[in-house]
C-alpha cells in the first residue's frame, strides 16, 4: 500500500504542541554506545538558566495552542539545579492546558528526587510519566528496584527501557528477570512497563548495532512479548499518541482511508515507510536545546541543515518567523523517532503539503495576534 497522507486527527486539526526541553547535554554516565559523552559538572554553563526557561515558556503560552505536552530530557535532566522551579513555572503558566509531563532519565538520581517529582505533579493535578533507560555499564539494579517500589504507584505512567548491550547479555537478562518478578508481585502491585531496546550504530544511529545475533533478536522479541502480556499495556500508545493514526493511501489502484490500525499491526505490516513524504516541521512538535536553539522535528534530516540553529526561543519566539512551520522531505525508510513517525502530519504530494503549511501558518499567526491584543 502506498501512503498519501498520514497523521492523527488531533495533529491535523487541533494544533496541540508537544515541547521537549533538553535540559543539558551532560550526563553522569559514560556509556560506550551513547551518542554523547559530556561529563556532568553542575557548575557548567550548559544548564539553561531559570530565566531563559521561563522566557521559553512565555513564548509557548503566546501560541495559544489548545493544549501542551511537556517533555523533559537530557543528558541527565534530573541534575538541573532549577528543575523543580521550572516545572512549577510551566504548570502555573500553561494551567489546565498542560495535559502531561514526561521526564526521561537514567534513574540514577536519589529515590527522593523522583518521589518529589511525583508529588509536585500531583499537587498541580498534572499526569506525570517517567521513562527510565537502564544501562548495564553503569546501573545499580538494587537502586532501580527501590525506585520502582517507591514511585510506581504515584505516577501516571512508569516505563523502563532496558538497553540490550551485546557485551553484557547475562546482566541484561538478570535485570529483565528481576524486573519481571517485581512487576508480578502481589498481582501487579507495582505498575510499570518495560521494553528491551536495541542499541543503534553510530554515527547516525539509524541502523541496529551489528553485533546482534539472530538469537539476540529472538530473545528480545520473546522478552518484550512476555512483559507486554504481564503489564497489559502498550508503551507507544500511552506515551506518544492521543488518537489512532489516520492513513489515507492507495491499494490496488484505489484510494482508501484506514483509521483502525493499532500501531503494532501498522509496524508489523511494514506500513511505516514514509520515505519521500513531506513531514511538517514545527507544527505539532518543538525540540529546545540547552542554549535555546530549537527545531520542529527530532530527525537526522535536519542535522546538517545550514539553518538548523537559526531560531533561539530564549531570545525570540520562533513561530513569529513565517518559515518555522514548513514541510521537510524525508529520505529515511525507517524514522527512528516515534514522535515524528506517529504524530507529525505527512503528505506525499508537495503541493498538498505546501497548502497545508500555508493554512497552519495563517492559523498560528491569528493565534499570536490574539495573544498580543
Amino acid at each position: 500500500m502506498k501512503i498519501h497522507r498520514f497523521a492523527t486527527c488531533e495533529s491535523l486539526y487541533d494544533m496541540p504542541l508537544k515541547v521537549q526541553f533538553v535540559m543539558t547535554h551532560m550526563c553522569n554516565y559514560n556509556c560506550s554506545y551513547c551518542f554523547g559523552h559530556t561529563k556532568m559538572d553542575k557548575r557548567n554553563s550548559d544548564f539553561p538558566s531559570i530565566q531563559h526557561l521561563k522566557t521559553a515558556v512565555n513564548h509557548l503560552v503566546e501560541l495559544k495552542r489548545p493544549y501542551y505536552e511537556l517533555f523533559i530530557s537530557g543528558g541527565e535532566c534530573t541534575y538541573h539545579p532549577n528543575l523543580f522551579d521550572f516545572i512549577k513555572y510551566a504548570c502555573d503558566s500553561f494551567q489546565d492546558k498542560l495535559k502531561v509531563i514526561n521526564i526521561t532519565s537514567n534513574g540514577s538520581s536519589g529515590v527522593e528526587i523522583y518521589s518529589r517529582l511525583a508529588d509536585l505533579a500531583k499537587q498541580y493535578k498534572v499526569p506525570l510519566d517517567i521513562m527510565i533507560s537502564i544501562h548495564t555499564e553503569q546501573v545499580s539494579l538494587k537502586h532501580i528496584v527501590e525506585l520502582t517500589k517507591a514511585v510506581s504507584q504515584k505516577l501516571h505512567f512508569l516505563h523502563f527501557a532496558l538497553m540490550f548491550n551485546p557485551l553484557k547479555k547475562d546482566f541484561v537478562k538478570e535485570i529483565y528477570e528481576t524486573m519481571l518478578s517485581v512487576r508480578q508481585m502481589g498481582g501487579g502491585y507495582y505498575p510499570f512497563t518495560l521494553s528491551v531496546n536495541k542499541l543503534l550504530a553510530p554515527p547516525l544511529f539509524l541502523e541496529d548495532d551489528p553485533r546482534y545475533s539472530q538469537e539476540d533478536y529472538l530473545w528480545m522479541n520473546r522478552a518484550n512479548e512476555q512483559f507486554a502480556s504481564v503489564s497489559k499495556q502498550k508503551f507507544i500508545d500511552e506515551l506518544w499518541l492521543v488518537g489512532k493514526p489516520l492513513i489515507f493511501g492507495e491499494h490496488n489502484g484505489k484510494c482508501i482511508s484506514i483509521t483502525d490500525y493499532e500501531i503494532d499491526e501498522f509496524e508489523r505490516l511494514r506500513l511505516d515507510d514514509f520515505s519521500g513524504m513531506y513531514c511538517i516541521h514545527g507544527l505539532n512538535f518543538l525540540n529546545i536545546f540547552p542554549d535555546g536553539t530549537c527545531e520542529g522535528l527530532i530527525c537526522p534530516i535536519t542535522w546538517n541543515k545550514p539553518d538548523r540553529f537559526k531560531y533561539n526561543i530564549f531570545t525570540s519566539n520562533p513561530y513569529k518567523s513565517e518559515d518555522f512551520i514548513r514541510g521537510i522531505r524525508c529520505n529515511i525508510d525507517d524514522c527512528p523517532c516515534s514522535v515524528c513517525n506517529y504524530w507529525n502530519p505527512k503528505f506525499r504530494n508537495e503541493f498538498e503539503a505546501a497548502s497545508f503549511v500555508q493554512i497552519m501558518r495563517r492559523k498560528q499567526a491569528l493565534l499570536l495576534a490574539d495573544s498580543q491584543s
